[in-house]
């Protein structure tokens, strides 16, 4: 996924260091991430994944094979 995103030229990035999604969203927020996109079990299970906007708080659910599709 992370392929397909910068791909087309969306700057994406991953936490291989096993945090928690608190210390995640810290790290987003140093980063100055626009969005941050949850996938866990649930997210998988359901083929969709949770989108948030950083700087209004708003989450969307978005279908996992259209992320690539989605207008940031």
């Amino acid at each position: 996924m992370l392929y397909e995103l910068r791909k087309k030229n969306i700057k994406s990035e991953t936490d291989y260091l096993n945090r928690s999604v608190k210390a995640q969203m810290k790290e987003a927020n140093k980063i100055n991430a626009k969005y941050v996109m949850v996938i866990g079990d649930e997210e998988l299970t359901n083929q969709k994944a949770k989108l948030k906007n950083m700087s209004d708080g708003i989450e969307k659910e978005i279908e996992l094979n259209q992320i690539t599709d989605f207008e940031f």
